[in-house]
C-alpha cells in the first residue's frame, strides 16, 4: 500500500500531472530526515521500493495492508 501510493504520487509528479497532496508526498519520502525518522525499516524499504519503481504488488504481495 504505502509503496504503491508512493510510486503513484512520484510517477504523477515526474509527468506533470500531480495534485497538491502528490507533491507534498513526494517531497516528503524524498527528504532524507524522513526516512531517518521512520520507526520502522520495514517502511523505509517500502518508500524506497515506491520511488526506485520496484513491482510493489509483487513484492509485497503478503502484505496484510496490500488492499487486496
Amino acid at each position: 500500500m504505502l509503496c504503491s501510493m508512493v510510486q503513484n504520487s512520484a510517477q504523477r509528479v515526474s509527468n506533470g500531472s500531480a495534485s497538491s497532496t502528490d507533491k507534498i508526498l513526494e517531497g516528503l519520502v524524498t527528504s532524507e530526515w524522513i526516512v531517518n525518522i521512520l520507526p520502522s525499516a520495514a517502511l523505509q524499504e517500502a518508500l524506497t521500493a515506491g520511488l526506485k519503481n520496484v513491482d510493489c504488488v509483487k513484492k509485497y504481495k503478503t502484505c496484510s495492508l496490500n488492499g487486496k
